[in-house]
């Protein structure tokens, strides 16, 4: 499949492969055009700081500046991540810390992973006054409203959940004929009123029950069926069921059974000419991918390089938004993605070469 023609907007270009959209531009540009939450994983592996001889990995006179300059792309991060997104973001060992607590700051940080590389190579011991770093590390994060949205969400879902049980009790009062006052006058107890009312709803212990029964039935000896004639434990049993954990909309996480430790093993790109200086094979992503998405989410890679996250996402049908500013891998990202789009996900775990790694 090839992609529509290139299409200049503003600072950047863009093409378009299926629902892969590769911008080539600076992620400070692209990043103010994209729609508040609107996507659900940012998933990115931005310069790590003077890590690489490369210039984009070294633009910056300090590590003050780079953090401050990555403080400006993650507030982007955080305002067109959804409130049940996730973020992924690379970064080496040096690094982590650093960038963990930065990211603290708009995101609660849930894991500081690592890629282990099994063949990772070490200089030679003349080289090297300290330990070989044989892993590169990834913060998985959430935006810092997620926890409060979810409790919200839950308390909402919870309070439809026992609404039938709480108008069990309103309507038993009514029958009596007392107001929810008098009832509170009769009975002795202020917390009588949370059996009826929305806020704070709970129903009486066993013993309570019994009184509450003895008062109303008091007002109204004669009402048929008799006032509250369900059986302690038949509302006790429908309340705890109704407290159960709500089926509301979360956070996509569905890591395959043993396969959900922070750590991640997967083996280095090989050496090849169009390889990228800081790549990472196809099959990490896939991996984190199928664990924070569903088909048909959408995805920001930032910093997409050779877009291994564009050719997992045509893999695992999701979307995607890629941004890589050197013309040269824009131009080695859109190849690939175009690829991708020509072979079948049996065909793609099969093959081995430069386009998966």
């Amino acid at each position: 499949m090839k992609p529509r023609e290139i299409v200049q907007l503003g600072a950047a270009s863009t093409a378009t492969i299926g629902d892969i959209v590769v911008y080539r531009g600076k992620a400070e540009d692209v990043l103010p055009t994209i729609a508040d939450d609107s996507v659900d994983c940012v998933l990115t592996d931005p310069p790590y700081y003077r890590v690489l001889p490369d210039d984009w990995d070294r633009q910056w006179p300090s590590r003050g500046a780079y953090l401050s300059w990555l403080r400006e792309i993650a507030e982007q991060w955080h305002r067109v991540l959804t409130v049940r997104g996730s973020l992924y973001v690379f970064c080496s060992p040096a690094m982590m810390l650093p960038v963990g607590s930065l990211l603290s700051e708009r995101f609660n940080v849930l894991n500081l992973c690592r890629w282990q590389k099994p063949d990772a190579r070490s200089s030679s011991p003349e080289d090297q006054r300290r330990w070989h770093e044989g892993w590169e590390g990834c913060i998985f994060a959430e935006p810092l409203s997620a926890r409060a949205h979810l409790s919200t969400a839950m308390d909402r879902a919870r309070g439809a959940q026992t609404e039938a049980v709480r108008q069990y009790f309103r309507s038993e009062l009514v029958r009596s004929g007392l107001s929810q006052a008098e009832l509170i006058r009769s009975f002795g107890a202020k917390v009588a009123s949370h059996y009826f009312q929305r806020s704070q709803f709970m129903i009486p212990t066993a013993e309570r029950y019994v009184q509450l029964r003895e008062v109303m039935r008091a007002a109204a000896p004669d009402a048929e069926p008799p006032i509250l004639d369900r059986s302690y434990e038949e509302i006790s049993a429908e309340f705890e069921e109704a407290l159960q954990i709500p089926d509301v909309p979360r956070r996509t996480f569905q890591a395959r059974s043993g396969d959900s430790s922070d750590l991640w093993t997967f083996s280095s790109c090989r050496e090849r000419e169009d390889r990228h200086p800081a790549a990472k094979p196809v099959p990490l992503f896939w991996h984190i991918l199928e664990t924070s998405t569903r088909p048909g989410d959408l995805v920001l890679d930032t910093f997409a390089g050779a877009a291994p996250v564009g050719v997992a996402c045509v893999n695992l049908g999701r979307r995607a938004i890629l941004v890589e500013q050197d013309p040269h891998w824009h131009a080695v990202g859109v190849r690939r993605i175009e690829a991708a789009h020509a072979l079948e996900r049996r065909e793609m775990i099969a093959v081995r070469g430069p386009l998966f790694e």
